[in-house]
């Protein structure tokens, strides 16, 4: 097991790897929580003599002090695979970040880089009363309970400092509200983003529509005067295809209701709109989606650390 001297500056990423696969090898695990420090102090004391250099290494990249983000642990053998983060506040459940573009002298994206791909941010809107009791609430125009303004508030907290180039919102005013008390009230209304339209189910809980059907689901239906499973999901690869415009550079934000962003999700990925049962949604809640190289994929679903705060 290769290990850095203690007196020598390291600033290379493989050997930072080489020493953060020694760690896991030892099977001690950190906790990363929500006031972690620097990278050194991830580690267990016993290996903080070998890795100390490593934090001074981090402090000089970019003359700003980082952290390192510990994204995701895969293949056979336990491989990290490392990002260099820009440090910043938010808990560690809150972070949601693309690797950085490499750039020249001059400031300008080196020319081999690929442009970062853009990612699509999805917001349900927060708390009424009907979605408290678990009624299907399609077209109804149901306010926000005032836990719902201030979950409200609190996406605007957690959203704060990232830039979108579109942002869009369910016309519906539980939507639009969400939007506007999470200070985005410019958010374009797009009648794609309506909530599944339930039909004679509109109002109706699960168990009183199983009551007459037992083997009822939203995904497989039978939605009597409502919208079919595949015509949600036209109405989702529209706005994804919106989002995705040449257009529009950079990231989108998209306010919406739990159903039509599940069945937005299973589109994403390239999956028909059932697959969006998979998918649990809270309000309030936030989910992106990335890519992994040149493959959809859910980067984050359901993160709702901003609402413990």
């Amino acid at each position: 097991m290769n290990r850095p001297p203690p007196n020598r500056v390291v600033s290379s990423t493989s050997v930072l790897a080489a020493a953060t696969r020694a760690w896991l090898d030892a099977q001690d695990f950190a906790q990363i929580g929500k006031h972690a420090g620097v990278f050194n102090d991830f580690f267990k004391p016993s290996f903080q003599a070998h890795l100390a250099p490593l934090g001074g290494a981090l402090n000089e990249i970019g003359n700003r002090r980082v952290r390192l983000g510990l994204v995701k642990i895969v293949g056979d053998h336990g491989k990290l695979l490392e990002r260099f983060l820009p440090r910043f506040d938010r808990p560690a459940c809150c972070r949601i970040t693309r690797r950085a573009r490499r750039l020249d002298p001059a400031g300008h994206p080196l020319v081999s880089e690929p442009a970062p791909e853009r990612q699509i941010w999805l917001v349900r809107h927060g708390e009424t009363e009907w979605a408290r009791l678990g009624r299907h609430t399609g077209r109804t125009d149901i306010p926000l309970t005032e836990l719902g303004r201030e979950q409200a508030r609190a996406l605007g907290r957690r959203l704060t400092g990232h830039r979108f180039a579109l942002t869009l919102t369910s016309p519906l005013s539980r939507a639009a509200a969400t939007a506007t008390l999470a200070g985005f009230p410019a958010a374009v209304p797009d009648a794609n983003l309506l909530e599944w339209d339930y039909g004679a189910l509109e109002g109706l809980t699960t168990a009183e529509i199983r009551a007459a059907d037992a083997d009822w689901t939203i995904w497989t239906g039978p939605w009597p005067d409502g919208e079919t499973a595949r015509q949600v999901g036209a109405r989702a690869d529209r706005v994804i295809a919106r989002c995705l415009a040449p257009e529009v550079d950079g990231d989108a934000l998209l306010f919406a209701h739990g159903h039509l962003l599940r069945v937005l999700a299973a589109r994403w990925l390239r999956r028909p709109s059932a697959g969006g049962a998979m998918f649990a949604l809270g309000t309030a809640t936030i989910g992106v989606l990335g890519w992994e190289r040149a493959a959809p994929v859910i980067e984050t679903w359901n993160e709702a650390c901003h609402l413990e705060h």
